[in-house]
């Protein structure tokens, strides 16, 4: 008989039993299956009510453990949840999704199909990313008793499906369906290891590996500074990863390079707004959450590979401390380098490692004023002020204030320091701690002052940094653009803006 669901999503058999879920409402249907005449039947039970709003079924599987019978049910919604019901109650005490457990996979958007390897006790759970699918391995014995699931995730990148709708093992060998293609593929699971086809290329053979940073973790289409574009960076194994920091008004950090947020369906300053306000917030492109620093740390500090180093953007200035206590608390300090335009954080981040005696590399990014900056008023005029020049949200810093307490332009801002000799006391802090300077790589431009200025630096003892010429705007996403600056000796690290040129 047909279903009155709108659109049966998945379904499943349990001692003679057929349980399906209609993708577009809140009801499981239940079958009974019979033989009659040689034909299979099915005869309609019941239907249940699981919740009083709408919830969209990507997939579910019925388990028996330890006595007890269970239904899970992945959420097809953007909560990137998996519900786990008591199937006694649900089915004879008709009990919804309030009184169920609740599971949310890391960073995800669509968690779709379900798998329970019953000799194995292993459930297998489809994940797609935005137009790329992982699979993920989990104890059930950690799942069901409400432990930390990621710890015991082992997880399998699948390179051709673009939205696997379903899987399902059979001995080694995984089968997944391709929403988008219709075509079903088979994948052996013999060997537990995260398989990707641009394992053909390793980075690590790469020439100027040790030179490659990826530029607000941009790469494959995802957006930048979010856990998935990290997550997606993470798993090239690329030496360096940058992301951007910023302070709620709640003194909690988020990972986004301008002081506002403008990729989401409203415009807002991140320090005007709360830990709960920013969080209820999207990203138009697929409708991302907005991360937090913490977020990207639990990911790096787990899953960070060998020599990965996670270079971190200063933007805000005032809670330098509750951030080398998050890298702590991590246990991710000795693979952090920190990144900064504003001279105060660096003074403070020396005083904080000098306190706690420790060391990490800071590099210091400014605009050069003794090349084409030479001519321009702003930097004269700060030079003879002791005063911030601000224009918009620009702040902009010169030799006369470079120490200045920053008020209320500590946050929320984008600070700009105009030099014309980098001062000897903040030199002496970068070489101290092993950092280095950030300039345009505009730079190399000028062989007489551009390179000459990189290998004045390296002569001091200090690293040299790259980034995309003319303050940024202008990005390094072609290969060869990244190799002819990574080529030069006096180049030590190179901002790359898309590494989809690379890879």
């Amino acid at each position: 008989m047909p279903l009155e669901a709108t659109h049966t999503s998945d379904l499943t058999i349990y001692k003679n039993r057929l349980y399906a879920i209609d993708f577009y409402s809140d009801f499981i249907y239940e079958f009974k299956i019979f033989e009659e005449d040689g034909f299979i039947g099915l005869d309609f039970q019941k239907k249940t009510k699981v919740a009083l709003e709408d919830k969209k079924f990507g997939s579910f599987a019925i388990i028996e453990k330890k006595n007890l019978t269970y239904l899970l049910a992945t959420s097809f919604n953007d909560d990137n949840r998996i519900w786990v019901f008591n199937f006694e109650d649900l089915f004879v005490k008709q009990l919804g999704f309030e009184d169920s457990l609740v599971f949310e996979t890391e960073g995800s958007f669509f968690t779709q199909g379900l798998y329970y390897q019953k000799n194995k006790n292993r459930l297998y759970i489809s994940v797609n990313r935005f137009g790329r699918d992982f699979i993920f391995k989990i104890k059930i014995d950690d799942f069901l008793l409400n432990k930390d699931i990621n710890k015991s995730i082992e997880r399998v990148y699948l390179a051709p499906g673009r939205m696997v709708e379903d899987i399902y093992l059979d001995g080694e060998y995984l089968y997944t369906s391709d929403e988008e293609t219709n075509k079903i593929y088979k994948a052996s699971i013999k060997h537990q290891k995260e398989v990707d086809l641009r394992d053909v290329f390793n980075l690590k053979d790469y020439k100027f590996y040790n030179k490659l940073l990826s530029h607000r973790n941009r790469v494959q289409d995802f957006q930048e500074n979010t856990l998935d574009g990290f997550i997606s960076v993470l798993r090239t194994g690329i030496k360096y990863i940058e992301i951007d920091i910023r302070l709620s008004a709640d003194n909690i950090y988020f990972t986004y390079h301008d002081p506002f947020f403008k990729h989401g369906y409203r415009k807002f300053k991140f320090y005007d707004k709360t830990l709960n306000e920013i969080r209820r917030e999207r990203y138009k492109n697929k409708k991302m959450r907005i991360s937090t620093l913490e977020s990207i740390l639990e990911y790096f500090s787990k899953y960070r590979q060998d020599e990965q180093i996670l270079s971190i953007d200063v933007k805000d200035f005032g809670e330098e401390e509750v951030l080398v206590d998050m890298l702590e608390k991590f246990n991710v300090i000795n693979y952090v380098e920190f990144y900064t335009w504003t001279p105060q954080v660096i003074f403070k981040l020396d005083e904080i490692f000098k306190k706690r005696n420790i060391s990490r590399p800071i590099h210091f990014s400014h605009v050069r004023t003794d090349s084409i900056f030479r001519y321009i008023l702003i930097p004269q005029f700060l030079n003879w002020k002791k005063y911030f020049l601000v224009f918009a949200d620009f702040v902009l810093i010169g030799n006369h204030n470079y120490k200045t307490e920053l008020g209320r332009y500590a946050r929320g801002y984008r600070h700009v320091p105009y030099f014309f000799h980098i001062p000897k006391d903040l030199i002496s802090v970068l070489q101290k701690h092993n950092g280095g300077i950030c300039v345009s790589a505009k730079s190399r431009n000028f062989p007489k002052i551009g390179l000459g200025y990189f290998r004045k630096m390296k002569k001091l003892g200090l690293r040299t940094s790259a980034f995309g010429p003319i303050f940024g705007i202008l990005k390094i996403n072609k290969k060869i653009y990244f190799e002819n600056l990574a080529k030069e000796d006096g180049i030590d690290i190179v901002f790359m803006d898309d590494l989809d040129d690379i890879l």
